[in-house]
């Protein structure tokens, strides 16, 4: 066996797809075993795990793309419950998790744009004059409060202070830039 075979069996799909064949085969070994032993009983469960595949394929919400195609793979004795149980049920490793829950911990800025717009022509007349300026060339902008912004007069200004800032950063730096060219 070469080596680059090798690493592809070491590799997490290689060892994935020969744990999926050992089960296969450790799976139509029993089946073929209980067929010999007592084969009414071993077509009753046939049956009762495709009726059992099927109705938790339909009751599950996914696309209905999805469950037209894991019920015909599942009306394919033995190999389509199988095939739903060891891939049709997806779910989120411990570290998706961890992911989602990170996301949902992080506070998003309430949408109030409409109201600070309407401060804002209160308390700044000249701040205002300009947000709505900014707001009528792009129709994707939103106000938001607690935010900060700033002006470069020339683009070697911005590169030393983006040098700066990027020296300075801990974890990440969010960049907003606006590109304008003349026509």
């Amino acid at each position: 066996m070469g080596i680059r075979k090798f690493r592809l069996l070491m590799s997490k799909y290689g060892f994935s797809i020969a744990i999926i064949l050992i089960e296969l085969v450790l799976v139509f070994g029993i089946i073929l075993y209980m067929s010999q032993i007592a084969p009414i009983i071993w077509v009753t469960l046939v049956f009762l795990i495709s009726v059992a595949t099927v109705i938790a394929i339909v009751n599950r919400s996914m696309s209905p793309e999805s469950k037209v195609t894991w019920l015909i793979v599942t009306f394919v004795p033995v190999f389509g419950p199988l095939l739903y149980l060891m891939f049709g049920e997806r779910r989120l490793s411990k570290k998706e998790l961890k992911q989602l829950q990170e996301l949902n911990s992080i506070a998003f800025h309430e949408n109030n744009g409409r109201q600070l717009h309407l401060q804002l022509q209160e308390t700044d007349k000249s701040a205002y004059g300009i947000i709505n300026a900014l707001l009528h060339m792009d129709s994707n902008a939103e106000v938001y409060d607690q935010t900060d912004s700033q002006f470069f007069a020339s683009g070697e200004e911005m590169w030393q202070q983006m040098l700066e800032d990027l020296k300075r950063a801990e974890k990440f730096i969010f960049l907003n830039t606006i590109l304008s060219t003349k026509v």
